[in-house]
């Protein structure tokens, strides 16, 4: 019988694995799948571009590892079905608050990362135990077709909201001020359009009963974990994600020229 990881995908001790070096003197075990190689090579690209540098004094990066999940050791991990990837271990473990590891800026970072790369998860936004240095892939093998097409078709990038109303959202600006005002990032909340357009919207499907103010405060968060609860989104009930909000309310996501 074949043994599969959280996400899905088939797990061995013996799994067909390619090796794959996004950075120079930077490389990875990875799935045997195309797709795979592609999306991951993106993905520590643009973290060593954009969030921070991936080659150090320590060899901290991992790809392929046939273990359990080290929270949940009743599971096997992604990374046992070459489906994950882990960035500077040693500078953020596992069960570390982000805002201890990164900066505000570098947060942002990481969400316009996980936006425009649908198909992935950033462990530094996982609701239980945060794991700063986990990537994961988050759907299961035949699901990543679309994204892989555009990467290698170069339509990629961060993601903006735009919702009816016409006005582009930065979506790591607006999960910032969720984030902030949960306690899980450092820094004041701040008025924030799509703030005011997800309240807006929680009213009229829930009746909330909200302040359109766009100031995230306890109200908003806890009626956003509600409609997170009721259509599954990516399971994180205080930060807003693209499929939660795709269910909530009527827009469209385009990369960001």
């Amino acid at each position: 019988m074949t043994e599969h990881s959280y996400n899905g995908w088939p797990a061995s001790p013996t799994l067909a694995t390619r090796v794959i070096t996004p950075v120079s003197g930077v490389s990875f075990r990875v799935a045997d799948n195309q797709n795979v190689e592609d999306i991951f090579t993106f993905l520590a690209q643009w973290y060593d571009t954009h969030v921070e540098a991936l080659k150090g004094s320590v060899a901290d990066d991992w790809g392929f590892a046939y273990r359990a999940n080290r929270n949940d050791p009743d599971e096997l991990s992604n990374h046992a079905s070459g489906s994950a990837l882990d960035f500077n271990a040693t500078k953020h473990p596992n069960g570390v608050a982000i805002s201890s590891t990164f900066t505000a800026a570098q947060i942002r970072k990481c969400d316009a990362l996980e936006d425009c790369l649908e198909v992935v998860a950033w462990g530094g936004n996982y609701v239980h135990t945060v794991d700063g240095m986990h990537w994961e892939i988050a759907v299961e093998p035949g699901g990543l077709q679309d994204v892989g097409a555009r990467i290698r078709q170069k339509k990629i990038g961060p993601v903006i909201w735009i919702p009816d109303d016409g006005k582009p959202v930065d979506l790591s600006n607006m999960k910032s001020q969720f984030r902030r005002a949960a306690g899980a990032e450092k820094g004041k909340v701040t008025r924030h359009n799509g703030v005011g357009v997800i309240q807006t919207y929680l009213n009229k499907r829930y009746s909330a009963g909200l302040t359109v103010d766009g100031l995230v405060g306890a109200k908003t968060l806890n009626a956003w974990g509600r409609h997170e609860a009721k259509v599954g989104g990516q399971g994180r009930p205080r930060i807003p994600d693209r499929k939660s909000l795709a269910a909530l309310a009527k827009g469209r996501f385009e990369v960001k020229s």
